[in-house]
């Protein structure tokens, strides 16, 4: 019963993994594009001073930042409260995917 339980736990927290992998990438996806497209501006200061200083890598290195912080943090704390954090985090990622992606396609801020 306990095995059983723990791999089913162990499938969901993948899944969620995988999810917040999936809409982080693709915000970084929409954010390298927000310094190609005119009319579009990022506004995250970090990222906009990672890019005047390394252009496009300076943008990845943000987004890498931004994802290993919530990786240390949900590694830090205690279950359910990671998978809490973890859902929480990759909602957020999911709200600013659809608001960037709508950005691009709009052409405005």
């Amino acid at each position: 019963m306990l095995q059983r339980r723990h791999r089913r736990d162990w499938r969901g927290r993948r899944r969620l993994w995988l999810a917040f992998g999936a809409v982080w990438l693709l915000d970084l996806v929409a954010t390298v594009r927000f310094f190609a497209v005119p009319g579009v501006r990022e506004l995250h200061p970090v990222t906009v001073l990672l890019y005047r200083v390394a252009g496009t890598p300076g943008v990845v290195l943000a987004g890498t930042a931004y994802a290993v912080l919530v990786v240390a943090i949900v590694r830090g704390l205690p279950r359910p409260r990671d998978v809490d954090f973890l859902l929480a985090a990759a909602l957020w990622y999911g709200v600013l995917v659809v608001h960037n992606y709508v950005l691009l396609l709009g052409g405005r801020t």
